[in-house]
């Protein structure tokens, strides 16, 4: 197949789709397929540079944010790469690549896949929700609905699709990690084994934003203090000057040497935070996926994240914690990882290592949406992971 993925931004502040739509388009090309990548000019991040060799990466400058990113060469650009492609996919839901991704596709009669990213989230239609609503009946109603297929993250994700009232096919696959490359065993055994011997740490990676519940970490942190032992917290991440201006307030207020903000942080670096720590801890307040709890368990190293991600399967097969977003259900889960010894928190992270082995590998994840661009195309059966049912 020619596959065309389109996306306005995937620079190292995008957050996780800058390392997840890459891979998919990467993972696609191994399977055989022409797989192009139109996306916005810029600092591309590291995974983009990756799969260049295996992906057309374009890249054309797209306009201001708050004008939807709009950009007349990429709407051209478009233009001429989806007369040639099979299958248009994008990624996001309110900007002008995705716009216009749609209305090429429509116009073209080729097949037309949107994967919302975590917009649709009730939380995200929260913020700037005026803005939203006017971009809705302005055209987003049009374009949502004129997908062929809608491709989510989750089942809680596909959830929150059904509940905008659109009754596209959804194909429920989660974003792989590449355990061939980035992830295999031997690679982080490997590291394990090279690590030093640090105070201990529990990590948060992300966008230093405020749906991200860093005030919920900060605040159990604290709650934590008599039996830490040592321990640090390091958390870090991009995010908009306003709010890494707010964490950097929070924490010179509160005088707390175990906690440092140590900015961005990616390539290896990152996996030595995750490979070298007691814990990763995302306690965010909503999430479509999450992608660095699975980057994490892929290291073997538990996970700590709340019910506002689609992360059940770490209570259920004993990798994790999945709590409430509130400060003493964090604090709970921080004391009984303080207590627990090296054996139990080895045992939980290959548990985790396990789960992402069955369920989150990148091979699984390109080979689910290959199957569902076919079926989409008519070219096979529905598979399993697609939901043709309608809003009741």
């Amino acid at each position: 197949m020619d596959i065309l993925h389109t996306v306005a931004g995937l620079w190292d502040t995008t957050g996780g789709p800058a390392a997840s739509v890459p891979d998919i388009c990467g993972a696609l090309a191994d399977r055989g397929h022409r797989v192009t990548l139109l996306t916005g000019a810029g600092h591309l991040a590291d995974s983009v540079r990756n799969v260049s060799s295996r992906v057309v990466v374009k890249t054309v400058p797209l306009g201001p944010y708050w004008l939807g990113n709009y950009s007349v060469e990429f709407g051209r650009l478009c233009a001429e790469e989806v007369r040639r492609a099979e299958v248009v996919h994008t990624h996001g839901v309110w900007l002008h690549p995705n716009w216009v991704s749609g209305a090429w596709a429509k116009k073209s009669g080729k097949l037309f896949l949107i994967s919302p990213r975590g917009m649709l989230e009730p939380w995200a239609l929260r913020r700037s929700r005026c803005r939203k609503r006017l971009a809705w009946h302005v055209g987003g109603r049009a374009f949502l609905h004129s997908a062929g297929l809608i491709h989510a993250t989750s089942p809680e994700e596909a959830k929150n699709v059904r509940h905008m009232g659109l009754t596209s096919p959804i194909a429920v696959v989660p974003n792989g990690v590449d355990l061939d490359r980035t992830f295999s065993r031997i690679r982080v055994a490997e590291m394990r084994d090279g690590v030093a011997s640090p105070p201990p740490a529990v990590v948060f990676i992300g966008r230093i934003h405020p749906k991200k519940g860093l005030d919920l970490l900060l605040d159990a942190w604290g709650e934590c203090r008599a039996i830490r032992a040592g321990a640090r917290l390091l958390l870090a991440g991009y995010g908009e000057r306003s709010h890494v201006r707010w964490l950097e307030n929070r924490l010179a207020g509160s005088r707390d040497d175990s906690v440092e903000f140590l900015g961005p942080v990616t390539g290896e670096k990152k996996l030595e935070m995750l490979v070298g720590s007691l814990a990763l801890v995302l306690p965010s307040l909503s999430e479509n996926y999450g992608m660095v709890v699975a980057e994490a368990l892929a290291c073997g190293t538990p996970v700590i994240t709340t019910t506002g991600t689609p992360w059940k399967v770490l209570r259920d097969e004993g990798c994790g914690w999945w709590v409430r977003p509130e400060v003493e259900e964090l604090s709970g889960a921080l004391k009984e990882l303080f207590g627990m010894g090296h054996q139990e928190r080895t045992r939980k992270g290959e548990a985790g290592r396990l789960v992402v082995e069955r369920e989150h590998s990148l091979v699984r994840s390109a080979e689910m949406i290959e199957r569902a661009y076919l079926w989409a195309l008519g070219k096979g059966n529905r598979p399993p992971w697609i939901d043709t049912c309608e809003l009741s």
